[in-house]
């Protein structure tokens, strides 16, 4: 890896944008894309030929901007999407007597969504006669978008617990409170 080779890139990269950079912002972001992110020239290169082509990117990049343009990342839309797709696959493939290997199916980010309508049970018995599948699929999907960037921690917490104090219990703890007070 050649620092003098990479703090020339970014002299052109800067150029290209019309930015006019100091010395030490050069050697800065030479050193930040070489030793933070661990890449070379190469790297460098095809980072900017992908920024660039973006008719979206009209300013300067940031090193880590660019090294994002080598490991792109799916966007919340997009997984959950899939988690959705995942869903409907899984009422078909399983049903509702096995919602164990549905939820290993779908994964956490879609079945953030089954709790949310009701539960497995409900979503495979009303999924066509009580729940049209074009508004499910769409709720669906902005529930998941919604939970994607949240952590699967967060996932069966009810909303707004911090700010009330924690007086809020998920459905899944009523569900199993409720049960347990019917056993006694």
């Amino acid at each position: 890896m050649n620092l003098q080779i990479i703090k020339g890139l970014w002299v052109e990269i800067a150029s290209y944008f019309g930015k006019k950079v100091s010395e030490a912002q050069v050697k800065q972001y030479a050193e930040a894309w070489a030793e933070q992110f661990k890449r070379n020239e190469n790297d460098l290169r095809m980072a900017f030929s992908k920024y660039r082509s973006n008719s979206e990117n009209h300013f300067f990049p940031l090193p880590a901007r660019l090294s994002a343009e080598l490991e792109p990342q799916l966007s919340h839309k997009h997984k959950a999407s899939v988690a959705v797709g995942r869903l409907f696959d899984a009422v078909n493939k399983f049903g509702y007597p096995d919602p164990q290997g549905a939820r290993a199916y779908v994964g956490e980010l879609g079945w953030s969504a089954v709790q949310r309508f009701g539960g497995w049970r409900y979503i495979c018995e009303n999924l066509g006669l009580n729940l049209n599948p074009g508004t499910f699929r769409a709720q669906a999907i902005a529930i998941c978008e919604g939970h994607s960037g949240l952590g699967n921690e967060n996932f069966d917490r009810p909303i707004g617990i911090e700010q009330r104090g924690g007086d809020l219990i998920s459905i899944g703890a009523l569900t199993n409170k409720m049960l347990t007070n019917k056993e006694k």
